[in-house]
């Protein structure tokens, strides 16, 4: 499938230098990456670019583009096409079938593009993504057309049962060579609109439609566009993600909200568990401090920490060191945090009874990280996965005040899994034995 990127469109208002306007980061990657990562998931394999004359982005884009696989054709169009928005023209000679348009200026997610790639159409058809909700942000943007379908037999809606869609037009398209006619009649006599393209082939009977109600598109006009994409784009990162039931469930939105910037910060992605586990170890050890004050701003920080780890987890997935914890950061976390509450009891009480607790914890915590024993019952392992449940129980030992009910009240958690964990063991030895 040909794929013509065009980077001819307007991007004045896109806070850069010209040749880096492609290069503004969305979530941690260039935009330019963004377009190719999309074109390559959904099966382009040659690749056309609109530049105007003397444009520094072609650098950029040959660079991005390698990444890819693509070798781009450059396409150097003249400023009268650019001023009456007809830059496609420029790639007719090399369209004899039907290929996608895809402007600079548009982001899609890989689902759509994959969608509009694999429909099939007619050299006297085009193909066009239509967000059939109201709720997305970019839908009062002037150049986000409102279009509508009226029911006729020629007009076809792709996996749908309806005969008509009503929508916005999100503005990538799926092209038969008969736009290149379309193109020279609609903007004869003034610059091109594809609001009109789309009236003309509605009435031809030549549209064909994806209507989608993802919200996972934008229309970048300006750096707040980028933004709004960001937070759009989080959801379906997220969803890539295997977090737990439970804390999806209470912390899908703040993650959302988190992601965006932490994506940029590439000490994350290089060192993200790392950096983790020295926060907690800081905010522990702050907690050694005594001073119950001290102690409750030390386990705030803690269960923060602990808290947004899936986040980080996902980020810094490929680190060798993120995928040595995976399934274990938790029972990391509740040995540092036994042995930073049987440290402060010591401090206050000397050497007790109370010991027990810690060792037969950190025995049982130090077993099951040796020979891990997943819990069968999903409600249970649900809950000994949670990050917030985690969270929260650390907070709520601390205001227990005294450090060895602070430490019994924590250690109800690890001891509690244990048990379960030790329990389905020994049920499992007891079944095997006979």
């Amino acid at each position: 499938m040909k794929c013509v990127f065009d980077t001819t469109i307007n991007l004045k208002q896109l806070v850069a230098a010209s040749g880096e306007k492609l290069m503004l980061p969305v979530n941690g990657k260039p935009m330019l990456e963004q377009h190719f990562s999309s074109m390559s998931k959904a099966g382009v394999t040659s690749l056309f670019v609109l530049l105007e004359h003397d444009s520094s982005m072609r650098a950029a884009i040959a660079r991005e583009a390698l990444k890819f696989g693509f070798n781009p054709t450059f396409l150097e169009v003249d400023e009268r096409k650019v001023a009456t928005r007809t830059s496609l023209m420029q790639a007719e000679p090399y369209l004899k079938e039907s290929f996608i348009y895809w402007p600079a200026n548009r982001l899609i997610s890989d689902e759509l593009a994959q969608q509009l790639v694999e429909e099939p159409i007619s050299s006297h058809q085009v193909l066009s993504l239509v967000y059939s909700d109201s709720s997305h942000p970019h839908c009062d943007k002037s150049n986000v057309f409102r279009v509508s379908y009226q029911p006729q037999e020629q007009v076809r809606v792709a996996n749908s049962e309806q005969k008509s869609a009503t929508g916005y037009d999100i503005g990538i398209y799926k092209c038969g060579t008969i736009i290149f006619k379309l193109i020279e009649k609609v903007a004869a006599n003034r610059p091109l609109s594809w609001n009109r393209v789309q009236s003309a082939l509605t009435r031809a009977g030549r549209s064909k439609v994806i209507a989608t109600t993802s919200q996972h598109w934008a229309l970048i006009e300006t750096t707040k566009d980028i933004e709004v994409l960001e937070g759009l784009l989080a959801s379906h990162t997220l969803d890539q993600a295997n977090l737990n039931p439970i804390d999806k469930s209470a912390l899908y939105g703040a993650y959302c909200a988190i992601l965006p910037s932490l994506m940029k910060v590439k000490l994350l992605k290089e060192q993200g568990t790392m950096l983790w586990l020295l926060l907690v170890l800081i905010g522990a050890l702050l907690m050694t401090v005594g001073n119950w004050l001290i102690i409750l701003l030390g386990s705030v920080a803690v269960a923060g920490v602990i808290v947004t780890y899936p986040v980080i987890d996902f980020i810094s997935d490929k680190q060798p060191l993120t995928q040595l914890l995976r399934g274990k950061t938790l029972a990391v976390y509740r040995m540092v945090m036994v042995i930073i509450l049987s440290t402060l009891s010591a401090m206050q009480f000397g050497v007790g009874i109370w010991v027990l607790i810690p060792i037969i914890v950190l025995s049982a915590e130090a077993f099951f990280l040796y020979q891990p024993e997943p819990i069968a019952d999903e409600k249970a392992e649900r809950i000994s996965n949670s990050h917030l449940i985690h969270g929260v129980w650390l907070l709520l030992s601390i205001f227990f005040f005294i450090p060895t009910l602070m430490l019994t009240v924590f250690a109800v958690l690890p001891f509690s899994i244990g048990l379960t964990k030790g329990l389905q063991k020994y049920k499992t030895y007891q079944r095997d034995k006979v």
